[in-house]
């Protein structure tokens, strides 16, 4: 009877197969479990405009809502707070817009003060979200 040794330099294969299966299982296991963050909103009613059109990149955010509270991120700010988080939104998309939604009740001059704010921080780019005419219909 004839014996084959291996030589020192063979290796064994290896089989991915059987890990590959775990790794995949875990994956879906993963997906299916995390649980997905739905970020509260305000609910403000915006102003109806006869041209609208979106922003190309969104640098953040601002809410007016009907009581005059700022709230940014889903987190109520006073006007002196504002101006760090500009500086926060330009520092991770610089040349992105700032969004401000202001609900229609807000008085103008407080709409003017929050871009005033906006601007000194650094905010150049910004927008004032409304609806369009169709839509509000």
């Amino acid at each position: 009877m004839i014996v084959r040794r291996r030589k020192r330099n063979e290796e064994a294969p290896i089989d991915l197969t059987a890990m590959i299966d775990i790794v995949f299982i875990l994956l879906i296991f993963f997906v299916a479990v995390a649980s997905f963050v739905v970020v509260p909103g305000v609910e403000i009613a915006r102003p109806t405009a006869a041209t609208t059109s979106e922003p190309l990149s969104l640098a953040g955010r601002f809410v007016l809502d009907q009581r005059g509270e700022i709230v940014s991120e889903g987190e109520a700010l006073a006007l002196q707070e504002v101006p760090a988080r500009v500086r926060g939104m330009i520092a991770t998309t610089p040349k992105g817009t700032i969004l401000i939604e202001a609900d229609p009740s807000v008085p103008t001059g407080q709409l003017i003060g929050l871009v005033d704010v906006i601007r000194e921080a650094g905010g150049d780019r910004l927008a004032v979200a409304a609806r369009g005419e169709e839509a509000a219909r």
